[in-house]
Order: structure tokens, then sequence, then C-alpha cells
């Protein structure tokens, strides 16, 4: 259901513009080439969420691929570049092993992404390139606080069922 919400709004004009975005690059013409894949892109940005808490890394790399490509081709912003901060905090959420995996190689594709739009001439600097970079970890920490709080209650249901059977012999 997310992933067809946030599709459906990012066709719809009111809140199509709306979304994460960095480099600034300008905007690229809409000719035929961009009739097709801009609204590849847009879709490559949020169906992958369908699957987010059942494959995180694979959402999240998908995801992130296309925002990159998004970015560096610059394709205007739509809603569906919130698909991004989705999946990075289903990511944090979801994601019980190669965690660390995961998270070098968003580190160094956002550290590769900076360098080449940095390179197409983008007016913006470290600094913005660096908070956008912590905006992204402080949402990977927030899903992860959350699967940790969720096994925390998992380990205090299963010890309390432990007790009642301990109370119950």
């Amino acid at each position: 259901m997310l992933a067809a919400g946030v599709a459906v709004l990012a066709f719809v004009p009111t809140v199509s513009h709306l979304g994460p975005e960095i480099g600034d690059l300008p905007g690229r013409p809409a000719g035929t080439s961009g009739a097709v894949i801009g609204p590849a892109l847009t879709l490559a940005l949020c169906l992958p969420l369908a699957v987010r808490s059942r494959w995180p890394a694979v959402c999240l790399l998908t995801i992130g691929g296309a925002f990159a490509i998004g970015q560096v081709l610059g394709y205007p912003d739509t809603f569906s570049k919130v698909g991004l901060l989705l999946a990075l905090y289903s990511a944090g959420a979801y994601l019980a092993r190669f965690r660390r995996v995961v998270g070098a190689v968003m580190t160094v594709g956002c550290v590769v992404l900076a360098i080449v739009l940095y390179g197409l001439g983008s007016p913006q600097r470290f600094l913005d390139y660096l908070v956008f970079y912590l905006l992204m970890v402080v949402i990977w920490l927030a899903g992860s606080g959350v699967r940790r709080w969720r096994a925390e209650q998992a380990e205090r249901e299963r010890l309390t069922a432990e007790v009642a059977t301990a109370a119950g012999r």
C-alpha cells in the first residue's frame, strides 16, 4: 500500500514536485527519452517499497541507485524521492544481516554521488552534502532504534511467558 501511495502521489501535480534532492543540477529538458526515463525513475523510486520489510537491502539499493541516477541526469524532483527516506528507515528497521555492508555501500555511494555531482557543476558545497548524508544516517538510526526496541520487546515477552510457565509448574 505504501509503494502504491507514493507512486500515486508522485504523479499528482500538487505534491509531485516535493521530495529530497541534492546536487541542484539544471533540469533536464523533456524530450522523447525523458518521457520514458522520467516515469521509469519515478516508479523505480517507489515500487521497491512493496518489498521493504522482506528484502530491505534490495529495496534500499534499488531506490538509492534510482535516486542517484535521477540526480546525475538532472531529472526534476518528484514525490517518489521520498522513497529513499522510507527505504533508509526500513533498512534500519528490518535489515538483520549485512547491516554494515549495506551501510558501507550506501556511504560509498553518497561520496561517489557527491563527487560526480560536484564534477557536473553542482553549486552545492561539502557542507550541503555532509548535511544530506547526516540526515540519511539519522533516518537509518531511527529505523535501527525501532528494530532494537522490537527485539527487546520480543525478549521481554519471551521471558514473561517463561516465568508464567515456570510459575504454573
